[in-house]
């Protein structure tokens, strides 16, 4: 099982992008266009010299999760590694690499390191006017300065931020901001994500300050901290717009811990949708058996075999609200020790709304019309 962990960047400064100021360290560009000759969608966000983002074939709509940067080709170009789940249960690591000039994104996808690849060419375009900047930061401080060798503490924070304030937007702000954990949901992103930034790295050093340097020295990995929190565009519909917060937070220890939480915000009536919103109560008693069934298939589980000997906990699957949706489904995530191991990683169950066309709420399908 390739399990995909962020990295974090090792940047000692403050790097901000400002809607207005010119400055190109960070940005959020939606794209569409075809690999080969299949219609995608991307959303990318740029964070200094580290990408991140989904792109979703636009016939099915399963965010596929893309994680990179620009310095591994040594020629400027962006190269991603795309994680999607795929019927042999693991996880194929997909390579996507782009040249972006202007409006144009064009480049090549190959279904692995070795696979022949295909053509991607995408233009520049937005669903609606509901643009977005990109805010993060990030900082490396050593423990010990003075220490050679001496263990750090990494932080990231980035998101995404509405830039007009329209009610939607308005009220995607306070969400994002509450995601953050801000006590004032209505304060700029930016302060949020040095807030958090500040306590992580005071928390930290005051934790550690009397720790003497024999012992740290003897163990370094201990006293290594890093977290790295990105909220991300997953989906987004005139109608529709659906938000990942990725993190990993590592606090010594043999591995750290990872997962995303999801956000769906019906930017009509302006409200966080809940699962009622968008199945009726049948539907929702159905969600079980169909997660199951999407278990088995992306898991090659027979049915005969129980899901404990697919690796889970317990022998039933049930829906959880860390759900996230898109014009042709929904999907559920579970974090690793969730439902299974951390061998299994973070599970995503995608079940396409033609499975669950009988048990739409009738509003809810005027988001999702044509």
């Amino acid at each position: 099982m390739k399990i995909s962990l962020l990295p974090v960047l090792a940047i000692s400064l403050l790097s901000l992008s400002i809607a207005g100021s010119g400055q190109t360290t960070g940005w959020y560009k939606s794209f569409t266009g075809a690999i080969s000759k299949s219609p995608v969608t991307l959303h990318l966000h740029k964070m200094g010299q580290t990408y991140a983002g989904y792109y979703y074939y636009n016939t099915v709509q399963q965010p596929i999760y893309l994680i990179g940067d620009d310095t591994a080709t040594g020629d400027g170009r962006i190269r991603l590694n795309g994680f999607a789940p795929q019927n042999d249960a693991d996880y194929t690591s997909e390579v996507l690499t782009l040249s972006i000039k202007g409006s144009k994104c064009t480049g090549q996808w190959q279904k692995d390191e070795t696979a022949t690849g295909l053509p991607f060419s995408a233009t520049e375009k937005y669903p609606s006017s509901f643009l977005f900047d990109m805010i993060y930061t990030a900082e490396t401080v050593k423990l010990k300065p003075e220490m050679a060798g001496s263990p750090e503490a990494s932080f990231e924070a980035a998101s995404v931020w509405p830039k007009e304030k329209t009610t939607a937007s308005v009220f995607t702000r306070l969400l994002i901001n509450a995601a953050f954990g801000a006590t004032n949901t209505r304060q700029e992103i930016g302060k949020t994500l040095l807030d958090n930034k500040k306590e992580f790295i005071d928390h930290y050093l005051e934790e550690n300050k009397n720790v003497p340097d024999s012992e740290i020295v003897q163990n370094i990995q201990s006293y290594t901290n890093s977290e790295t929190r990105r909220m991300l565009v997953v989906y987004h519909s005139p109608q529709l717009l659906t938000l990942g917060s990725r993190y990993y937070s590592y606090a010594g220890g043999a591995h750290g811990n990872y997962g995303t939480t999801y956000t769906t915000i019906d930017l009509s009536s302006i409200k966080k949708l809940v699962l009622a919103d968008i199945l009726t109560p049948d539907g929702i008693d159905n969600l079980n058996g169909l997660l199951e069934k999407h278990f088995r298939q992306q898991y090659r589980l027979e049915d005969t075999e129980s899901l404990g000997e697919g690796g889970l906990f317990e022998d039933t699957i049930a829906a959880n609200d860390n759900f996230y949706i898109t014009g042709k489904g929904i999907g559920f995530s579970y974090a690793p020790y969730e439902i299974g191991p951390y061998a299994l990683g973070e599970i995503n169950l995608f079940i396409p709304f033609t499975e669950l066309s009988a048990y739409l709420q009738p509003d809810f399908k005027k988001l999702i019309s044509p």
